[in-house]
């Protein structure tokens, strides 16, 4: 890994994320689902942000449910946070 430029390692982060939207959408509300802006895995967390606060909050009581199955997924994660990122202009 030491000898991956930093590009190649942000690719693979992104990569990751990216694996995580699909299968989130399969187990949310598809009202929430639908909500979901970005996913990232850093440092044993999986980082998810949403558009608005409103939506945030309901992510965050409808992962709940989700932790046994995320970490059987990915057993590195030990914690989910989700976050508010406003649409871009």
């Amino acid at each position: 890994m030491k000898n991956q430029s930093l590009l190649e390692r942000l690719g693979q982060r992104h990569r990751a994320g990216e694996d995580w939207l699909p299968w989130l959408a399969e187990r949310l509300p598809e009202e929430l689902s639908g909500r979901l802006a970005s996913a990232q895995v850093q440092s044993g967390t999986l980082r998810l942000a949403c558009a608005s606060a409103a939506w945030a909050a309901r992510l965050r009581y409808a992962l709940g449910p989700l932790e046994a199955a995320i970490r059987e997924r990915d057993p590195d994660i030990v914690k989910c946070v989700v976050s508010v990122s406003p649409a871009r202009r």
